[in-house]
């Protein structure tokens, strides 16, 4: 999708929405929905990451990850 009143800026932003109900064995969240935005600079970070979900589910593991707030 492309953000700008009259699309000139050159801006690209993409969104991807998953249900944890359909996704995640357990979920619990409390509190109000959040939104997580991750910038280029990250996927350094995330790639390697998804190679390890992708990894995990060939083998038919599951993993425990915990969240407690921004930037933990």
């Amino acid at each position: 999708m492309l953000c700008g009143a009259d699309n000139s800026d050159a801006t690209l932003h993409t969104q991807l929405w998953i249900d944890p109900a359909e996704e995640f064995f357990q979920y619990t969240h409390t509190g109000d929905p959040v939104d997580v935005t991750f910038g280029v600079k990250e996927l350094k970070v995330i790639i390697p990451f998804l190679a390890f979900l992708a990894f995990c589910e060939g083998c038919e593991v599951n993993i425990h990850i915990f969240f407690e707030k921004a930037g933990e």
